[in-house]
């Protein structure tokens, strides 16, 4: 189990002018906190050249986020799948 932060920054306090992509899609601002459980799993073991023995691991990420400020959602939910060989 993991304790996870993410975040965007649009702009340093008022430095700069707001893009165009703010009147569209809105504040860039987005800050999420929340716990992330990982679940890792062996696929399999075989030999390598030198006698190791060597096997994929699939690796699954499962957590919530809760919006740190007024532009980000409430709550993001987050998946991540990894594999490696």
């Amino acid at each position: 189990m993991a304790i996870e932060a993410y975040g965007t920054i649009d702009r340093l306090g008022s430095s700069g002018e707001p893009g165009e992509e703010r009147a569209l899609f809105g504040d860039h601002d987005l800050h999420r906190l929340g716990p992330v459980i990982y679940f890792t799993q062996t696929l399999g073991t075989g030999s390598s050249e030198n006698g190791n023995e060597e096997g994929s691991e699939l690796t699954i990420g499962l957590g919530f986020f809760a919006g740190l400020t007024e532009n980000t959602p409430d709550g993001t939910l987050k998946l991540s799948v990894e594999v490696g060989f």
